[in-house]
């Protein structure tokens, strides 16, 4: 069974971790080109091979069929299969149960689709956020990070952080705590909708989907034998998820990729945020007197 779906002709190219995501990208499109993977490289070696293929429209000239998923092996082409895309309906909130492993959340792709300037709350109900991370002299003295997240225009939710003061000071860790932040809120506001979080982070996105399950195997060692970096928000970001996707659905968290500095709307809007907290003084935690002093 495929464990990723690379679309190299269809509404958006990309490679998706399930066939359903797959499908909505293909199906009404007009020579659909996708294929099935068991690995990443696999697919992404695919999407390399096929270059040329760009996205194209849905047609809706008649009613389409129903797509079976590919197997591994030959290219799949769909013909002529024509029906436009309708918004999905979003299910009810699933009742709550024991939380996955922070690996099924991990099958989000890395790669995604292609970037697009979607951001908001979806017609299908989806909840789109941007996020970045800024560091001023990153990995110099005297360095200053902080981060940011894009819901839409003058959404309240927007937010602009330094990190504390007591944090290390890099763009990598700016980075994680906007996504640990989406999350934390997500969580706490009770929200039901599918999440999707786009971030320019590789070092992030692989960080949470594919490194996390393995460095908690080895002891939070890397395959170095060093201590890993920034353990405390890869573990929280992926109990994060966790509990979202135990209260909402599997899947319902996906973690996407955008290529930084490439005119996204949402993407620069994070951005600029995440500069705003890099540039704003750093909290210092309050500390308390010790005991018996006047």
């Amino acid at each position: 069974m495929p464990r990723f779906y690379a679309v190299a002709h269809g509404l958006r190219r990309g490679v998706y971790a399930s066939w359903a995501e797959c499908e909505r990208n293909v199906k009404g499109v007009s020579q659909a080109r996708y294929k099935g993977f068991s690995s990443m490289a696999e697919a992404n070696a695919f999407l390399a091979d096929n270059a040329a293929a760009t996205t194209a429209p849905a047609s809706n000239s008649a009613p389409s069929t129903s797509l079976a998923p590919p197997r591994t092996g030959p290219t799949t082409a769909v013909h002529p299969v024509t029906r436009s895309v309708q918004p999905r309906r979003v299910s009810p909130p699933l009742r709550r149960r024991s939380p996955p492993s922070p690996k099924v959340a991990s099958q989000a792709p890395v790669t995604g689709p292609a970037a697009t300037n979607t951001t908001g709350l979806t017609a299908d109900g989806v909840q789109h956020v941007y996020v970045d991370g800024a560091c001023t002299r990153n990995g110099q003295r005297g360095a200053k990070a902080g981060f940011g997240g894009y819901y839409g225009d003058a959404d309240p939710r927007n937010f602009s952080v330094p990190l504390l003061a007591t944090e290390a000071q890099t763009n990598n860790r700016g980075e994680l705590r906007a996504i640990e932040h989406v999350l934390k809120s997500a969580n706490t506001s009770g929200s039901t909708n599918p999440l999707v979080i786009h971030s320019d982070s590789a070092y992030g996105l692989k960080g949470i989907m594919e490194y996390t399950p393995r460095w908690k195997k080895n002891g939070w060692k890397t395959t170095g034998k060093k201590a890993v970096e920034h353990k405390d928000l890869f573990t929280s970001i992926a109990e994060e998820i966790a509990e979202y996707e135990a209260r909402v659905g599997s899947g319902s968290v996906t973690l996407r990729h955008v290529k930084g500095h490439s005119n996204v709307y949402g993407n620069e809007m994070a951005d600029r945020l995440a500069v705003k907290g890099a540039n704003t003084p750093a909290p210092t935690p309050s500390l308390r007197p010790p005991q018996g002093t006047s």
